[in-house]
């Protein structure tokens, strides 16, 4: 058998297209190899693992996912395959629209009564569900820079997607009292939809943009804000420079708010846009930060949420590629005018009530220990930097740092054996790809701290919170006993968390 394409499949639809697209390419370039693990029923593309593990290279970040040193490697059996465990949510990882088509073409049924679009129209694709509630990658699209593409364009409006009820879409009816607006057909009904537009705007989503990317469209605006945006998160690209399609339209930085605080944010702050060349998006894209990173003073972490909002000519500069990120904005220029890394009072979130169980927190203070400590963590020894997880501070950023390995974990021992009510964790939440690191992350339980049993593991896109009102919170549906109780991530990754909870009640001894 040829050399193995393994993809182990990562979040919804659009995610799930992305990887088998970067797969293809893959094969293309080392012929006889076999793509594997295919998970997309939706296009009737179902393909099991084999059993087969010997000399496959893990793909865990899109930058191990260089095509030009896999493909050879793989040509010359230097590796038997690649298992490929990353979103690979890049332009650059694939080929054009046009080799990508055939491959996902809806079954006739599913264009039964579809809504159709007129050549003068603009459709307005939007994402509702849970982005409603504020998810750091998807700020929603203002609605003012909707009024302006349509204005600029003449076209009329046609908006569509998941319209749920609420302040945002109430907004958009009252703002478009004359658009047509056709809610959600389903999944694949709505991307033939957007497939089939002359003229759209894509939500802040992968499935949207792919949706786009792979239409037949005269005109795609793409709004670079959220991930979209180059400087949002380094590990994707999804911005089709060298495609005379799209027009882009540079934001600057901003993270997902509820559907009512993002309302009110956008009216008082006055978000503007600004209509970017493909020479000038692909400069950002390929030569950020154009200020150096290198300080040697290291400063307070910053609340980047909060800063960007705080300071919107920040969120201007990050966005246009000046900076890597907020924190070296803040080191570098932010605390020379005065700003602030966060509140007056460090993440003046209010921390989460306390959770309603019967027993106490065994946890608080106990003894603890780690994998490992990084140059991040707070403490030189384990045992020392991971009690921070258990002394009661829900307003720290983090509280222990583990290094960079194959799933790390921490753990604490509680005072003798106990019948165990819950396990909450606060997972760090100041950005939100170190809120990611955590996941999926596996609770184990053992009496002696050497034989573990894993009692529950998260899904490996689950959104861990914290502080922020969403820590994750497991309860046993038997009853569960334990001494030790550790927490690892079931891949390679850090570890960092804010603070661990074990409720429960000690059984007596003997």
């Amino acid at each position: 058998m040829g050399p193995l394409i393994r993809i182990v499949p990562r979040g919804n639809l659009g995610n799930r297209m992305l990887q088998y697209m970067a797969a293809l390419r893959l094969r293309q370039l080392v012929p006889g190899s076999v793509i594997e693990q295919v998970a997309l029923p939706e296009w009737t593309l179902n393909v099991p693992a084999s059993a087969r593990t010997k000399g496959l290279l893990l793909v865990d970040t899109a930058r191990k996912f260089d095509l030009a040193i896999l493909s050879e490697r793989m040509r010359q059996g230097d590796i038997g395959g690649v298992v490929l465990q990353d979103y690979l949510q890049d332009v650059r990882f694939y080929d054009g629209p046009a080799a990508y088509r055939s491959v996902f073409r809806p079954d006739a049924t599913d264009l039964t009564d579809l809504p159709t679009f007129q050549a003068g129209e603009l459709v307005i694709n939007v994402r509702g569900g849970e982005i409603l509630q504020g998810i750091y990658h998807y700020p929603l699209v203002p609605i003012p820079f909707y009024q302006d593409i349509v204005r600029q364009t003449g076209l009329s409006p046609v908006i569509m997607g998941q319209l749920d009820d609420g302040p945002f879409c109430t907004e958009l009816r009252r703002t478009f009292p004359n658009a047509r607006f056709i809610p959600s057909q389903g999944a694949i009904r709505d991307f033939h939809m957007i497939r089939s537009a002359r003229h759209v705007i894509p939500s802040v989503s992968t499935f949207s943009w792919l949706a786009s990317w792979l239409s037949d469209a005269v005109t795609i605006h793409q709004p670079l804000l959220g991930f979209y945006n180059p400087c949002h998160e380094p590990e994707i690209n999804l911005v089709a420079t060298g495609d005379p399609r799209w027009k882009f339209y540079l934001f600057p930085l901003c993270y997902g708010m509820p559907q009512e605080e993002t309302l009110r944010y956008y009216k008082e702050v006055g978000v503007v846009w600004t209509y970017l060349p493909h020479e000038q998006i692909a400069y950002i894209v390929n030569n950020r930060p154009f200020v150096r990173t290198g300080s040697a003073v290291r400063r307070p972490d910053v609340d980047w949420r909060w800063y960007v909002r705080q300071y919107p000519k920040a969120a201007q500069e990050i966005a246009e590629g000046w900076y890597e990120d907020v924190q070296h904005h803040y080191e570098t220029v932010g605390h020379l005018r005065g700003y602030q890394p966060g509140p007056s009072r460090r993440h003046d979130a209010t921390p989460p009530p306390d959770l309603a169980f019967a027993g106490e927190n065994l946890a608080f203070n106990r003894p603890t220990s780690q994998s490992s400590v990084s140059p991040y963590s707070r403490a030189p020894t384990v045992e020392r930097d991971s009690a921070g997880a258990v002394d009661g501070n829900l307003l720290e950023p983090f509280a222990f740092h583990t290094s960079q390995e194959d799933k790390p974990w921490w753990q604490v021992e509680l005072a003798g054996l106990a019948s165990i009510e819950a396990v909450v964790v606060y997972n760090r939440v100041d950005h939100p790809v170190l809120t990611a690191r955590a996941a999926p992350l596996a609770i184990q339980f053992s009496s002696d701290g050497r034989a573990w049993t894993t009692v529950y593991t998260t899904e490996p896109d689950a959104w861990i919170g914290g502080a922020d009102g969403k820590p994750l919170t497991w309860r046993p549906t038997g009853a569960r006993t334990t001494r030790f109780v550790r927490l690892q991530v079931q891949r390679t990754s850090f570890l960092h968390l804010v603070e661990v909870q074990v409720f429960g009640t000690l059984l007596p001894a003997g």
